[in-house]
């Protein structure tokens, strides 16, 4: 796709600076969203797209299963290698299932009051399922620093603990 190529030309050709080559990566930070079927960045389950090598940065598709059907995406290799700090950002009931699949174990690391009327806001490290296990994209994506990050609501983590 003619779009694909031309938009990694003008995205990552000149405009990267050279101290992010030097350290291997060209992307600082993503910010992502997934969907109730666990797709990301037009990275749908089961899609072809999910096991190209070619090594592109930008990749076009032309048979999305939502629309629109043709997009373009970051690649895999682009969000996983490439990239540097990734966060996601899901909320809703729809979200729970995608992340009870791809989280291995979950525990409380902090607890503080909220500077409103919410209540308590709580952090929580993750251990992911290896890739290998991995059905849903967002749950494939591992940036080249371990810099990975997911924030929901109390009902996108709804399954992942229960409160006493």
């Amino acid at each position: 796709m003619d779009v694909a190529k031309e938009y990694q030309k003008r995205v990552f050709s000149s405009s990267v600076p050279e101290d992010r080559r030097r350290h291997g990566y060209l992307v600082d930070c993503v910010l992502l969203g997934f969907g109730p079927d666990g797709h990301t960045a037009s990275l749908f389950p089961y899609h072809e797209l999910l096991q190209d090598e070619s090594g592109k940065l930008v990749l076009g598709l032309v048979d999305s299963p939502k629309p629109p059907p043709q997009r373009i995406t970051l690649s895999m290799y682009c969000l996983n290698k490439t990239s540097r700090n990734v966060i996601f950002v899901g909320t809703g009931e729809s979200k729970a299932p995608v992340l009870s699949d791809i989280f291995l174990h979950v525990h409380q690391e902090e607890e503080t009051a909220a500077t409103d009327h919410r209540g308590k806001v709580r952090k929580y490290a993750v251990t992911m399922k290896d890739v290998s296990h991995q059905k849903y994209p967002c749950g494939m994506i591992r940036p080249k620093d371990k810099r990975l990050v997911y924030l929901t609501d109390t009902c996108g983590a709804r399954d992942l603990f229960t409160d006493t």
